[in-house]
């Protein structure tokens, strides 16, 4: 039997983003019957605050650390927090478990960690990294003069945690081809698995949401982690367009942490109405709010369309639900969302432009539509196609 090693900050019970996508990932190793160890953090995530968890979960063994963890305000200096403590962290389980494990599995970012990792393991370790962002891209569209000073050091330390390892996943075709064209990387090495569909049927009588949606409104949600990824700062002056343009629609922010209360203050300030900001749903209700949503917003920063993939849009369009993406036109979730006749993508951030084409999706909202069916999109968003890559079949 394969002993599999993940490493990770993020896991179960944080509810959202890689911390749901690790949680999936490794169901699906424990259930094709490997042995599985996860080395991660006590839950922060999105609110970058330590809550201290002893849950476990069926057929894997979870070690935590960090429950002592303080994290700054400043996000930049967050990051240097998770990206030390989890290099020595997880350099520590890698060595203690060296002579057990076969294969290592580690989610980047964060990336500094596998440099250690990496040279502790015995040669007969495969090693597999699953890449969620690409953080110097991210970093060469960042606002902050300070992180993108440090585009060759992120780079860097990406450039060689990514080389340490066998295969490599990433979640989109650009994503593998800027991967190669950045660092050299051989293509042969990496492998491209979209995210997978993780969404629960809707429980037969769901409505603890009920009471936020009232059905004479369009409902416009935002749900997940909200960062720099995201742009809330031309967020607020969005969400501020919509409701001076459209009274018929009610936007949704489902959230937590430091970008998410500064957002919700911002338009707290300037009067906004119409916008309802509530904390991220319990698991149980993920499926009802994606079953009540009328439009899925997805906001991807200007100049990371080759960065990244949002892993939540296999979950909306399996939802059967519309999308709007704000994004690069390049990029792949453009591709995607056409295939699937599922919204609109618009590559401006100009509230004016937003609203227009928010426009043009109600109207499409009220001529209906007949969603892909479900099956059809679990097929080519896949939990299968990453547990081979891992396991080396």
């Amino acid at each position: 039997m394969q002993h599999v090693l993940l490493l990770s900050p993020f896991f179960y019970p944080e509810p959202i983003s890689t911390g749901r996508y690790n949680l999936t990932m490794a169901e699906g190793l424990r259930d094709a019957g490997v042995r599985l160890t996860v080395a991660c953090c006590h839950p922060f995530y999105p609110a970058w605050r330590v809550e201290a968890s002893s849950a476990q979960l069926s057929g894997m063994s979870i070690i935590r650390g960090g429950r002592w963890l303080r994290f700054p305000a400043s996000a930049l200096l967050r990051r240097a927090v998770l990206e030390s403590w989890f290099a020595i962290f997880a350099t520590w389980q890698a060595w203690r478990l060296r002579r057990e494990v076969d294969v290592v599995v580690a989610v980047f970012p964060p990336s500094l960690f596998f440099l250690g990792v990496s040279a502790v393991l015995p040669r007969r370790v495969r090693r597999v990294g699953v890449i969620h962002d690409l953080q110097g891209i991210h970093a060469e569209a960042s606002r902050s003069p300070l992180t993108r000073a440090l585009v060759g050091l992120i780079a860097a330390v990406e450039r060689c945690a990514f080389g340490a390892c066998d295969r490599l996943v990433v979640l989109s075709s650009a994503m593998g081809k800027k991967l190669t064209e950045s660092t050299g990387i051989d293509a042969a090495r990496i492998t491209v698995v979209y995210p997978f569909v993780n969404l629960p049927p809707v429980a037969l009588g769901a409505d603890r949401l009920a009471a936020l949606f009232h059905a004479d409104k369009v409902h416009l949600v935002y749900s997940g982690a909200l960062g720099e990824k995201q742009n809330p700062a031309q967020l607020a002056a969005i969400f501020e367009a919509i409701s001076a343009a459209l009274p018929e629609v009610v936007i949704h922010v489902f959230s937590n942490g430091p970008s998410f209360d500064w957002l919700k203050a911002q338009l707290t300030i300037r009067s906004v109405q119409r916008v309802s900001f509530q904390g991220l749903v319990a698991d149980e209700d993920v499926a009802e709010l994606y079953a009540r949503a009328d439009i899925q917003l997805i906001p991807q920063a200007a100049g990371t369309q080759h960065g990244s993939m949002p892993s939540k849009l296999p979950n909306i369009l399996a939802s059967g639900k519309r999308v709007l993406a704000i994004c690069d036109a390049d990029s792949e979730m453009v591709e995607l969302i056409a295939q699937f006749k599922a919204g609109v993508c618009i590559d401006s951030w100009q509230p004016a432009d937003v609203v227009a084409a928010l426009r043009a999706l109600l109207q499409d909202l009220h001529d209906g539509r007949t969603p892909v069916e479900a099956d059809t999109i679990r097929k080519v968003f896949s939990l299968d196609r990453l547990v081979g890559a891992i396991r080396g079949v």
